[in-house]
């Protein structure tokens, strides 16, 4: 069993941790119980809300980045509930639940773990990616679903980012630029059996070369949004080393206090027993 007690940073590698993609820094039993009723719920919603909303033609399915995204969007929440869920039936059933929600020297994490950790950064990058670039080049005539596939789409991962312990290593950025690759396969397909582009802005026979430039931009785009949720994971670290100082300063402060009453209660006392020892010479002395 290999352990993992590498300290996490803003760009720093480190091996995954076993609770880093679904468990808190903060709360007991309680507050992951109660983590994990939310992210059920909040799964069972999207999934409704998409297939109620979304109404697929065959030659038309999955050639919009949008349903990519959002695909994986709904992989992700699937996900992390079983995961969740799972690690609730462990604790459940643990002796101590709290050393296993925070433990002192963390076990690396298994391969489920870990591919649910890769799919939450690929999940919150392309979230972003998407909505950006939807507002940015392509928002025309803006329904109600397209500010849920392009709006509320990045909310679940960016407030789940401060519930778990997740980190955006830079080796995992390829992952999310792979997915985005990817991508492009049916995108040109599409246009090779139609020659229409899914996208305007990425029609690269346009003047000056704007449909290339239009491609660089999203791949910098995705670049800048993995380093957004780094830089937020970054943030809420270093939000929770300051809250744990604060703590064990104030712990420390009243281990001083309590030596402090100690020393005074002891001092107490022996000015109690030298003026006992006082009192009595001087009762001696009268007698005499």
């Amino acid at each position: 069993m290999r352990n993992c007690s590498c300290k996490p940073g803003f760009w720093k590698i480190r091996r995954i941790q076993t609770q880093d993609s679904i468990v808190p820094r903060f709360g007991g039993f309680k507050t992951f119980f109660w983590l994990t009723i939310i992210r059920i719920i909040v799964t069972i919603t999207f999934i409704i809300l998409y297939i109620v909303g979304v109404r697929f033609e065959i030659k038309m399915a999955y050639i919009y980045l949008t349903e990519w995204s959002f695909t994986l969007l709904l992989v992700y929440l699937i996900f992390s509930s079983i995961l969740s869920f799972m690690f609730l039936l462990k604790l459940k059933k643990s002796e101590n639940p709290e050393e296993l929600l925070h433990p002192k020297v963390k076990e690396e994490a298994n391969i489920w773990y870990k591919l649910g950790l890769i799919i939450f950064q690929m999940a919150f990058t392309n979230a972003w990616l998407v909505t950006s670039f939807f507002w940015a080049f392509l928002a025309d005539k803006v329904k109600l679903f397209s500010c849920f596939l392009h709006g509320v789409n990045v909310v679940p991962p960016t407030v789940d980012l401060f519930f778990n312990q997740a980190t955006f290593p830079k080796p995992h950025l390829l992952f999310s630029i792979i997915f985005d690759l990817i991508y492009l396969i049916p995108f040109y397909i599409y246009y090779s059996q139609t020659h229409e582009w899914v996208y305007d802005v990425l029609d690269v026979s346009q003047k000056y070369g704007l449909g290339y430039i239009f491609h660089l931009i999203a791949i910098i785009l995705i670049i800048l949004f993995f380093s957004f949720g780094g830089l937020l994971a970054w943030i809420r670290d270093r939000k929770h080393r300051s809250r744990i100082s604060k703590e064990d300063s104030k712990s420390i402060d009243s281990s001083k206090n309590e030596i402090k009453m100690d020393d005074l209660k002891e001092s107490d006392l022996e000015k109690g027993e030298t003026k006992e020892s006082d009192t009595k010479e001087t009762e001696i002395k009268i007698k005499i």
